[in-house]
């Protein structure tokens, strides 16, 4: 095989794929039901006084999100944490290239970048 046809078939023995997108209405539904009890829970008591300027809360919001560094000062759980972490972060961009090429037709999922991407490091950070 040439590699440059290389590919996966996406959606491989599924005839009904209208059927996920019709489910996404109710697990939205409950999703959004369960966020907005959360949000009047938290919003029950009386406000907490802000002492920290907003620009600095979204920098602390940011280092905290994507470089937890306290978890990383223990050795095990933080390798354990970092490893979890960003085994996610190519799982979610690897099911957005696969949302791309098969919603959009874009053709991303052929040749060298799907030998590389898709089918190496996709499947070596689905096993950490």
């Amino acid at each position: 095989m040439n590699a440059s046809q290389a590919t996966r078939e996406i959606y491989w023995n599924i005839d009904h794929r209208w059927l996920m997108y019709l489910l996404l209405v109710p697990t939205t539904a409950i999703a959004g039901w369960g966020l907005s009890r959360r949000f009047r829970l938290l919003r029950f008591g009386p406000p907490a006084p802000c002492l920290v300027p907003p620009l600095l809360r979204f920098r602390l919001l940011l280092q905290h999100a994507v470089c937890p560094g306290r978890t990383l000062r223990e050795r095990f759980a933080g390798v354990s944490h970092l490893l979890i972490y960003s085994a996610f972060l190519i799982l979610t961009a690897a099911t957005t290239v696969v949302m791309f090429d098969s919603d959009f037709q874009t053709g991303i999922m052929r040749g060298a970048f799907y030998l590389w991407f898709q089918s190496l490091i996709v499947d070596l950070s689905g096993g950490l």
